[in-house]
Order: C-alpha cells, then sequence, then structure tokens
C-alpha cells in the first residue's frame, strides 16, 4: 500500500465504454510513490523531515511544510483536483513559488478565501475539506463519507454521471486536419457554439473527460487527446472558457496555430 505523492488531473483515466468501464477510473504515473506500510504491515512511523513530492499546484500542505505525508494528503491533492476542474482554476494557478503557494493554501481555508477558492463549486466540497484537514498521520480516511457526499452533490445538482460528447472529438480531429491543409480553422458550427454540450448544465460542474474510438488513446480525456494531437501536428493548445448567459455552462478547449 503506497501514497501516490503526484495527484493531478493528467495522471487519470476513466476506462472505456465499450468494454463498460465508465465507473473504472485508473491511477497512472507511480513514479512517487511510497509505501506507507512495512513489511510487517504497520503503518511506518512518521519521519521527522520528508522531502518535498510531487506538482506544486495540487501538493497537500504537509508537503509544502515537509511533513511526512499519510493517507489523507492523496485526498487532499485530489480536491484540490476536483475543485480545478469544477471552478475551471485553483486561486494560485499563477503561483510558482512553493511558499507562496503554501500560504496561499493555508489561507484558503478561512472565511472569504475559502468561499472564493470554492466559488461555483458544491458546499460539499467544503465538508470534505473540513473533514481531510481533521484527519492525522494515523488516521484511517472514511472514503465511504466522501463518496457519499460526491453522490448528494451529483443529485443536488441533477448532473449525469456519464455525460457523452460524441461530436466534440470530431470538431477537434476536424481542426487538426484543416491545419494540415492550411485551411481556416472552423472551431464548431453556429448551433453547436450556441448550444450547451449537457442539456440544462448546472453551473457548478464542467463536464467530466469522454473517449473516442477515432483515437490511438482510447482512455484519455478530451483535453489530453487534442493536447497530444496538437503537439503532433505542430499547434498550439489553447484553452477557451464559453459562457451562456452569465452562466458557466461548459468549457471547450480549441486548436489555434502558432
Amino acid at each position: 500500500m503506497a501514497i501516490s505523492h503526484d495527484i493531478k488531473p493528467s495522471n487519470f483515466a476513466i476506462g472505456r465504454p465499450e468494454i463498460n468501464e465508465l465507473r473504472k477510473v485508473y491511477l497512472l504515473d507511480f513514479g512517487m510513490c511510497r509505501r506507507y506500510i512495512d513489511d510487517n504491515k504497520q503503518i511506518r512511523r512518521p519521519r521527522s523531515r520528508a522531502g518535498f513530492r510531487g506538482t506544486i499546484r495540487y501538493a497537500p500542505l504537509s508537503v509544502h511544510i515537509r511533513r511526512e505525508t499519510c493517507r489523507k494528503d492523496d485526498i487532499e491533492s485530489w480536491l484540490y483536483q476536483q475543485i480545478e476542474i469544477t471552478r475551471g482554476a485553483l486561486p494560485w494557478r499563477s503561483l510558482e513559488e512553493k511558499n507562496e503557494v503554501a500560504m496561499f493554501k493555508e489561507r484558503c481555508r478561512y472565511g472569504h478565501c475559502l468561499y472564493e477558492m470554492m466559488g461555483g463549486c458544491p458546499r460539499q466540497y467544503i465538508e470534505i475539506l473540513k473533514y481531510v484537514d481533521s484527519l492525522r498521520y494515523y488516521d484511517v480516511p472514511n472514503y465511504n463519507k466522501i463518496y457519499k457526499l460526491l453522490r448528494t452533490a451529483i443529485k443536488l445538482f441533477k448532473v449525469p454521471e456519464f455525460p457523452i460528447f460524441p461530436l466534440a472529438n470530431v470538431y477537434a480531429l476536424d481542426a487538426i486536419q484543416q491545419a494540415k491543409q492550411n485551411l481556416p480553422i472552423q472551431l464548431a458550427p453556429a448551433a453547436f457554439q450556441q448550444q450547451p454540450i449537457i442539456d440544462q448544465a448546472p453551473r457548478f460542474f464542467n463536464p467530466p473527460p469522454i473517449h473516442s474510438s477515432r483515437s490511438s488513446l482510447p482512455t484519455a480525456s478530451l483535453r489530453e487527446f487534442i493536447e497530444h494531437r496538437a503537439q503532433q501536428s505542430g499547434l498550439v493548445f489553447m484553452p477557451l472558457r464559453k459562457q451562456m448567459d452569465g452562466k458557466h455552462i461548459y468549457q471547450l478547449y480549441f486548436l489555434m496555430f502558432l
């Protein structure tokens, strides 16, 4: 049993729908993993000081202060990831210095900063954050509690569990082909630009990854798929936020020339 130390969106993939794996989530890249159970199947005693492991944006506070990590820390990193996916960005997204990011993460646990970070997110995210912060090194996280909070959020905001966007990756492929032929890129038909991908999509959530039978990366998200194809085609990947009637409805990712 190990702690990942590198929980972030690009290290997850969803199973393929054609083999009924939409409920299966794959964790990728175990290069920073560290076992928290010793050979005697006992939890390791925490070191007095641990090195920095992980990605600054998603690293838990324990990593920033060089404290030994435990099971709750991967959950904290996962929650930062979920906040970013839900609202589009984390408050410290433009910061690169570790200490500055750590101070921001600490401030975002209280008062106005907390609600600024959680703006547009289900209130259950706040409950999860407070629960994770209450855990100590030897505590076993109650994963079922977190699962129930997420199920409550899904039911409350009527979010479809498995929204599939069959046209989205077709437009991405068309854009790449147009670029190769030196043709003007048509991002999407007017009807597609005017309509939300999910009917009556709540502003609290962004759509999860989709899957493409046309892609050589069948378990990758649309974003990763486009990034991969853009790199192959010598294009620049630029994320653009789409808004409609003042509400954050969905997010599209487009390709543009250098």
